[in-house]
């Protein structure tokens, strides 16, 4: 494996392994918004506990747009040196990135909507309220769990990688 094809696995196991916790951090908000919804006491703590849903969630999205980036962007591009490896795995990946695609769309559009596009990329900026009700939209589009097929894609990703270009121990990806 050569050093570049090295470096860009150590980032794709690191934002892959951010999507894991993202997921998990999904699994105990959830729990905690289950049990405070079952305290009638307690409704108004409901909002914080969406609001750090929502910011889980598109915290995924963005992550997940960068393991793309660097998957199509580095890895594809610093790989030629080991073609038959690297076509083989490319054809392994295709379905697991066509799969989130069909489920969700253009997610890197949406990233680029709500962070800043909104702002800038049309003659009159959209209010603060317009952006948060697309990404509320997109987000409650889906319930919640389907959104474990972003940290579920890079696992299968990043296996399909190691398993062509070896293993990257846990050790590389500490920060």
């Amino acid at each position: 494996m050569t050093e570049a094809i090295r470096k860009s696995l150590i980032i794709l196991k690191r934002l892959s392994n951010q999507l894991l916790n993202a997921k998990n951090a999904l699994l105990y908000i959830s729990s905690i918004k289950k049990s405070v919804w079952q305290d009638s006491n307690r409704k108004e703590e409901i909002f914080p506990i969406d609001t750090s849903m929502y910011c889980v969630l598109f915290y995924s999205f963005i992550t997940y747009c960068s393991f793309v980036d660097e998957y199509y962007g580095h890895l594809i591009s610093t790989a030629e040196s080991e073609i038959s490896l690297l076509n083989d795995t490319k054809r392994r990946c295709k379905p697991l990135f066509k799969k989130v695609t069909e489920e969700f769309g253009d997610l890197k559009k949406a990233r680029n909507y709500v962070l800043a596009h909104g702002y800038r990329n049309i003659s009159t900026p959209l209010e603060d309220s317009v952006i948060n009700e697309y990404f509320n939209q997109l987000v409650n589009k889906y319930d919640f769990k389907t959104f474990f097929l972003l940290s579920n894609t890079t696992v299968e990703v990043v296996n399909n990688l190691e398993a062509a270009f070896g293993k990257i121990s846990d050790k590389d990806i500490m920060l």
